[in-house]
């Protein structure tokens, strides 16, 4: 007899082949770049020399709710007592890194947002998994689901699209430089020397 708490094979390899498709087909497609107008918030006052106050400030109840998670899941005994501790351990660091983003909001302060957070939706993901699928494979998808999330955010920073770099002038468009010669090193440092009250003179200074 089946376990209540588990699927129907033919129903799991589906939602495995699903799953796999995803991914194949977001790998596919082209590259999306990170909006710019991303960074722009509404508010921007400063409070108590926190710039963007109200966003940074605002990430302390996740602060509060990752630690509670996290001492409520010291007590179970359960193997589910993991995955939960990475969902809980995910949303107290995200109250650092997007605190640290909206501290100054970019590309790269932005990774350290996304990053606590892939945590803790590959731990509700493998909780999801060990309570409604099979908790033999919640425990083989563990390690490789967060490590995947991880992956996930470097594969967005590494491959966002930059701004190109613009051109280099060509050789007409250049500045030229002066041409310098040795007669005119030695007038350059006779004339310094002589501004300086004058001073012991080489003999071939012109």
């Amino acid at each position: 007899m089946q376990p209540a708490n588990q699927i129907p094979v033919r129903l799991s390899r589906f939602l495995g082949l699903a799953v796999g498709g995803a991914v194949i087909a977001a790998l596919a497609v082209p590259r999306v770049a990170q909006d710019p107008a991303y960074h722009l918030f509404a508010d921007t006052r400063p409070l108590l020399g926190i710039p963007n106050s109200l966003n940074v400030l605002s990430n302390l109840p996740f602060a509060l709710v990752g630690l509670a998670g996290l001492v409520a899941v010291a007590r179970m005994r359960a193997w589910e007592r993991w995955p939960y501790g990475a969902l809980f351990a995910g949303v107290a660091l995200t109250s650092i890194g997007s605190a640290y983003y909206h501290l100054s909001p970019d590309n790269w302060t932005l990774v350290w947002d996304r990053l606590p957070m892939t945590v803790g939706f590959m731990g509700l993901l493998t909780a999801v998994l060990s309570e409604r699928v099979s908790s033999r494979v919640a425990r083989t998808l563990f390690v490789p689901l967060l490590v995947f999330g991880a992956a996930s955010v470097a594969y967005w920073y590494q491959t966002t699209p930059s701004k190109p770099f613009p051109p280099l002038p060509t050789k007409e468009e250049r500045i030229p430089k002066p041409e310098v010669s040795a007669v005119d090193i030695h007038r350059w440092r006779d004339s310094w020397r002589q501004s300086r009250g004058g001073g012991l003179q080489y003999g071939n200074e012109v």
